[in-house]
């Protein structure tokens, strides 16, 4: 999925989402990684997280310090906030993907 901007003269690339296969296919096997780029001010495309077919999370221009802290946030009702967590997310895009969804 590539988003796309109108420049003045034409649509130019932007940020995108691909669905890649990243390992040996096999009958009933095929793993995947979910990467996700944007484009700077220079027009250059980059890739920015990847989503591995083992369920890790890779930001390559983060360099930790700490721990990466994922959270939902209720500014309605802060009590209900939580972290979610990295099963947290491959269960998101598995039923995502599941659903034709993404």
């Amino acid at each position: 999925m590539e988003g796309k901007g109108y420049d003045g003269s034409t649509f130019e690339g932007g940020s995108a989402i691909a669905f890649e296969v990243n390992g040996s296919v096999s009958t009933g096997v095929v793993p995947s990684r979910v990467v996700f780029s944007t484009t700077d001010m220079s027009g250059s495309t980059n890739r920015v997280t990847t989503i591995t077919s083992d369920g890790y999370v890779n930001i390559p221009a983060f360099i930790p310090t700490s721990d990466l802290n994922v959270s939902e946030f209720n500014s309605t009702n802060p009590s209900d906030n939580k972290a979610i967590t990295v099963k947290d997310l491959k269960l998101f895009f598995k039923y995502a993907i599941d659903n034709n969804l993404i």
